[in-house]
């Protein structure tokens, strides 16, 4: 009977140590990564950078604040390089190589890069080991949905990657883990002013009435949606328009894309996420705005009703790079255009990936059949 308490005694102790050994990684994509190279938390101290090798490679691994496992890969950009956006682009080439290496076979690799539509352009996975600081890297997008990276000596391309900008596969991340994270990053954001700073009357145009001036935007792929501000000339100085009684769509257009616009509002966000769960929470507008702008995103405001008691509308942040948008569906009363502050009740639908976009408006084409610019002809 002693003998079996001493047993059962050493297991649950080896057990408490292999549960306390365990890293903690922010996604299952690097949790199955550090398994297979055998990560412990031993090795690990928080907030630092660690270098460690695989058969012939080097990799990397970063930890955050409390130690918690934030990035695992092979070290192919530069840290002055990794800006923005491109952090997550190059992070994913980094991770995704390194994840190929793991693979045991040539038939393994060839099956997840067909699973994942990724392709070496040029180059094979033994080319990795040529990839040098003395070769130049190109970044371009043979079309909206693809990204290739380019390494180069001169003229030469060594290697070229491909892969869809499809945010899942970039982030390493699936839908559930990209959404409970979102409100976290939201609200870290502080909201600065993100100015449109307009200098010179060639930036814009006059409408047909002379009433006001308009900064346009790219255009977007669905027309009922503009990234476009409308300014007043005053004083030989543009001011973004604040007009609600000729013309409240502008003025809620400018109220929802631009830190500048006039008022104190605040998003009282549902957002809706996978298998039907949601979340609530609120944060000031010109922090939802900033968010967006600093990740990388283009705002597209798009009108859906004007009555003389409310306004309702959606605005798509956009982030090409990384093939996603956010979808915000809001209604503002009338009464709280005219005070300037108030909380705005919305809906929100995150990390859609751009190719579903088009299909989601095409079933709701009715409620956006009248554009602002159409609007603006009239």
């Amino acid at each position: 009977m002693k003998n079996v308490c001493r047993v059962s005694l050493s297991l649950w102790i080896c057990c408490l140590y292999a549960e306390a050994s365990d890293p903690v990684y922010t996604s299952e994509k690097l949790r199955s990564i550090g398994n297979i190279l055998a990560i412990t938390q031993e090795l690990l101290t928080p907030e630092s950078r660690t270098d460690y090798s695989y058969n012939s490679y080097k990799y990397v691994v970063e930890t955050g604040v409390t130690g918690e496992v934030l990035y695992i890969g092979i070290p192919l950009f530069p840290d002055s390089q990794k800006e923005g956006n491109l952090r997550e682009l190059f992070n994913f080439t980094e991770r995704y190589l390194l994840e190929l290496l793991l693979l045991e076979s040539k038939q393994e690799v060839s099956k997840k890069m067909e699973e994942d539509q990724t392709f070496f352009n040029r180059g094979n996975l033994t080319s990795i080991a040529l990839l040098t600081d003395s070769l130049s890297i190109k970044l371009s997008n043979p079309d909206i949905y693809r990204q290739q990276i380019e390494w180069k000596k001169e003229e030469l391309v060594v290697f070229s990657f491909s892969f869809p900008a499809r945010y899942e596969l970039i982030s390493g991340m699936n839908k559930i883990e990209q959404e409970d994270k979102f409100s976290e990053k939201l609200k870290r954001c502080s909201w600065l002013p993100c100015s449109f700073p307009v200098t010179d009357i060639e930036q814009l145009s006059e409408t047909p009435q002379k009433e006001y001036y308009i900064r346009k935007g790219n255009s977007y792929q669905i027309p009922a949606f503009s990234p476009d501000l409308y300014y007043k000339k005053e004083d030989d100085h543009f001011h973004l328009l604040n007009d609600l009684e000729q013309h409240p769509a502008e003025t809620l257009a400018n109220t929802m894309l631009s830190t500048e616009a006039k008022g104190d509002y605040s998003l009282e966000i549902q957002q809706i996420k996978y298998g039907n769960e949601q979340e609530r929470y609120s944060l000031p507008l010109k922090q939802w705005i900033t968010y967006n702008i600093q990740s990388g995103c283009e705002l597209y405001f798009g009108l859906e009703t004007l009555s003389t008691e409310e306004l309702s509308a959606t605005v798509i942040a956009e982030n090409c790079l990384l093939g996603y948008s956010h979808l915000l569906h809001f209604r503002i009363s009338y009464p709280m255009l005219v005070t300037v502050v108030g909380n705005i009740p919305a809906v929100l639908h995150t990390y859609i990936p751009i190719h579903n976009i088009s299909d989601l408006f095409y079933e709701n084409k009715d409620k956006f059949r009248t554009t602002l610019k159409e609007r603006i002809k009239q």
